[in-house]
């Protein structure tokens, strides 16, 4: 076979041209199409839920705190503030806590309990920065402590629960 006359070569070029062209088309319209896909079933699995309202998270009635004296039964305090949240001992100690889930920050009573009598009153409080952004009920964060602040050595022992607020 002889060497190609350049109108031979020039169809040759044509037709691979047309070939090359339909695949790149082929190619680029299944990519565009397998995108699609892709923000399809991204978008569905997206959390298209709206945030959980305030009130179906823990909101405990710490303001009647205030009211809560050294000296008390646990019965009176049980009778003032009602179920603790959560409850800890160690030895003769009992720790009740309380909480209230805020929008940022989340507040929080710590009732030190001897002898079936109140000891000691901490009120606190936790923001989503101090837990690196988490959010969630005060459930989770009651007993959240760093070098910087511990609810057991904030201070605030016995300082009463007016501070609380935020």
């Amino acid at each position: 076979m002889g060497p190609f006359s350049l109108s031979e070569a020039i169809q040759v070029d044509r037709n691979v041209g047309e070939s090359m062209s339909k695949k790149w088309k082929w190619i680029l319209g299944c990519s565009s199409a397998l995108n699609l896909v892709l923000v399809i079933v991204l978008a569905s699995t997206a959390d298209s839920e709206d945030p959980i309202p305030l009130v179906q998270l823990t909101q405990q009635k710490i303001d009647t705190a205030t009211d809560i004296q050294i000296g008390m039964s646990v019965t009176q305090l049980s009778k003032l503030m009602g179920k603790p949240v959560k409850r800890d001992a160690e030895k003769n100690i009992e720790e009740w806590f309380y909480c209230r889930t805020g929008i940022n920050v989340d507040e929080y009573v710590q009732i030190s309990i001897m002898n079936k009598k109140v000891q000691r009153i901490n009120n606190y409080v936790v923001s989503s920065l101090d837990v690196g952004g988490l959010i969630g009920s005060c459930e989770l964060f009651i007993k959240y402590t760093d070098s910087k602040k511990s609810p057991s050595k904030s201070g605030q022992q016995g300082a009463g629960i007016a501070g609380a607020s935020t």
